[in-house]
């Protein structure tokens, strides 16, 4: 943390890409304080197809966040780790796609919405305990067409798989 020149502590983000796009959406252009991280409710599609971004630990402090926006990282080929915050229990719709993660908590995640991380090569390990649905209505759309997977440590309380691994 630096402090800044209303006295509040900016949040530093490992990701210079990161965080510059935080700043400049919501914050002052130059930083994000940890008070102003706390009011975030969504991400949008801010980070979509940016192959820059390469990390987004911090966003674990955007403690208002509970739902990964549809598309919100899709294309970041780069993106490797990004930690949720606790209380995120749905990942929307190509959230993931296409991008490079290879690490992320998904631990409270209940929902994961069509294609959520289709095409994410490098995603290797899938371990989602409370997983309830794949898809909005549990339909047989692929999560993880095209993905790296090579180990499923939990699957939650899903007793159907239609097709989700499939290649689209």
């Amino acid at each position: 943390f630096e402090l800044n020149i209303i006295g509040e502590y900016y949040l530093r983000f490992a990701d210079k890409v990161v965080q510059q796009l935080c700043a400049d959406n919501w914050g002052d252009g130059v930083g994000l304080t940890e008070s102003k991280i706390a009011t975030i409710t969504s991400i949008g599609v801010v980070f979509e197809g940016n192959t820059r971004v390469t990390s987004f630990n911090e966003l674990q402090y955007f403690t208002s966040l509970i739902y990964v926006d549809a598309r919100a990282f899709r294309n970041c080929t780069n993106l490797h780790i990004v930690t949720l915050p606790e209380q995120v229990d749905r990942i929307g719709a190509d959230s993931f796609r296409g991008s490079g993660i290879k690490s992320i908590n998904l631990g409270n995640i209940t929902i994961l919405e069509t294609y959520a991380f289709a095409n994410c090569k490098n995603l290797e390990v899938v371990d989602i305990p409370n997983l309830r649905f794949w898809g909005i209505d549990d339909t047989s759309i692929s999560q993880f067409g095209g993905s790296g997977i090579k180990r499923i440590v939990n699957l939650g309380k899903v007793t159907t798989i239609p097709n989700h691994f499939a290649s689209h």
